[in-house]
């Protein structure tokens, strides 16, 4: 594996692995339901996968925008407290602040973000049968070709 190969599969660390728990956190916040059935950590790791797999271009905005959220400079936020310090309140109000910015750059770095974040957390097969997906799960996990002669 060369240098770059392992930069792009460690895409975030530690501090960056935080930042999205947060960010998953209070996307989850009307439901808390929904994060007592997920793994975080499988979630995160799993998107930094889908993210390895992407062009140089997405992958820098991506590892960009994670620290943007977290320690957004004046012309994008003018807050002092990192997001990851901010009570779950505080959070919901600056990710609708970002939403809703008129900075066009500002709602897409979200929006990639999310999208990003909610497939992955949605694919957890806990979750999908809690929420009343079994039958579609079950079609997944059965034999599609029979081994029976003819």
């Amino acid at each position: 594996m060369t240098r770059f190969e392992r930069a792009i599969y460690n895409f975030l660390n530690a501090r960056g692995r935080e930042i999205m728990k947060c960010l998953i956190a209070t996307l989850c916040a009307d439901d808390p339901a929904i994060i007592s059935r997920v793994r975080i950590q499988r979630v995160i790791l799993r998107t930094e996968k889908a993210i390895a797999k992407m062009p140089l271009f997405y992958f820098v905005v991506l590892k960009i925008g994670v620290y943007l959220l977290e320690y957004a400079i004046p012309p994008l936020s003018w807050k002092i407290r990192p997001f990851t310090s901010m009570n779950l309140d505080q959070r919901l109000e600056y990710l609708n602040t970002w939403s809703s910015s008129r900075f066009y750059y500002k709602r897409m770095i979200l929006k990639l973000l999310i999208s990003l974040c909610l497939p992955r957390l949605y694919s957890e097969k806990r979750l999908l049968l809690s929420i009343g997906f079994e039958r579609a799960l079950q079609g997944r996990t059965r034999k599609r070709w029979s081994t029976a002669p003819l």
